[in-house]
């Protein structure tokens, strides 16, 4: 008698708490790491390591990873939002494990929760191109340069999983090479410019003007931007901060004349207060002299006394 074949289905987190409790019902297991933001390792251990000591916020869960290092299932489903934190975990999945892949695409729906009421059917299998491509991604993702990355986004027949398209919003977290802000510094700032002073209030402006968007960073990691721009952080702040900097509801927020020059284009905050920064595996640190900046959509290394 044939054994019969078992099968894991993975439903991530990234949508958000009520996605995350409707996914414990349907799912074997589930990940709610956010590997679009901080750092990222091409070594699982290290990668463990890294991000259990990087969110600190909120406990991870080791399933993928020891998922990752060994499985005796033959199959395993897949079930994604398309946003960045769910392509880069289908490419680390598909670089680990010699085993069938079936994905399935799921829609953000509205508010936190996926747009259907019981688990969608199993999806398409990734052919031998698709997972070749998510192999070359990862690695993109974990390089200690970009080079890598804007390689895999201009390479033929990359956008052959709907997903992908996210990647291209990856460059968008280097810093502009003009202001030395990336994009989402730029729009907390603009946003405490037009929404002062609640910061809840500044950060809900900014989650409702871009939700769905596939690089979306949560309200905890926005107010962290917010608190990395003020005068706590910054010997030049672009943010003046008010009390309790521990919670957002209880936080106020001006913009300081510093702040408005580096939105004008007339200063930067790098050459003012410096980068120690994490892009997946590569390392923004202006105290090594030189710097990864994007220009356009070219990312190059320059020294930090040319911008």
């Amino acid at each position: 008698m044939m054994s019969r074949s078992t099968s894991k289905r993975i439903v991530l987190a990234s949508g958000g708490l009520g996605f995350f409790e409707y996914a414990r019902n349907h799912a074997d297991l589930i990940h709610n790491d956010t590997w679009s933001m901080g750092r990222l390792d091409a070594d699982l251990g290290r990668l463990w390591t890294i991000r259990n000591a990087w969110t600190d916020d909120y406990p991870i869960t080791r399933a993928v990873y020891d998922l990752c290092a060994g499985t005796d299932a033959d199959v395993l489903e897949l079930c994604l939002l398309p946003h960045l934190d769910d392509q880069l975990l289908l490419a680390c999945v598909a670089s680990h494990i010699d085993k069938p892949i079936a994905v399935t695409l799921m829609d953000q729906g509205s508010g936190c929760r996926p747009a259907f009421k019981e688990p969608p059917g199993r999806g398409p299998y990734l052919t031998d191109a698709e997972r070749e491509r998510c192999v070359t991604l990862w690695q993109a993702a974990t390089a200690p340069t970009p080079d890598a990355l804007v390689s895999w986004l201009t390479a033929p027949h990359v956008g052959e999983l709907p997903i992908w398209a996210a990647v291209k919003s990856r460059l968008e977290r280097f810093p502009d090479r003009r202001s030395g802000l990336n994009r989402w510094q730029r729009l907390v700032l603009d946003a405490v410019r037009v929404h002062t002073p609640k910061s809840a209030r500044i950060i809900a402006e900014i989650i409702s003007n871009h939700y769905g968007e596939l690089d979306s960073p949560g309200d905890g990691h926005l107010f962290d931007m917010l608190l990395a721009l003020d005068q706590v952080s910054c010997p030049h702040p672009l943010v003046q901060s008010t009390g309790d900097r521990a919670a957002i509801r209880s936080t106020t927020m001006e913009i300081t004349a510093f702040g408005r020059k580096v939105l004008a284009g007339e200063a930067n905050h790098i050459v003012a207060n410096g980068v120690d920064q994490w892009v997946g595996g590569v390392h923004l640190d202006s105290a090594s002299g030189y710097v990864w900046v994007r220009d356009a959509l070219a990312v190059t290394r320059v020294a930090v006394s040319e911008l």
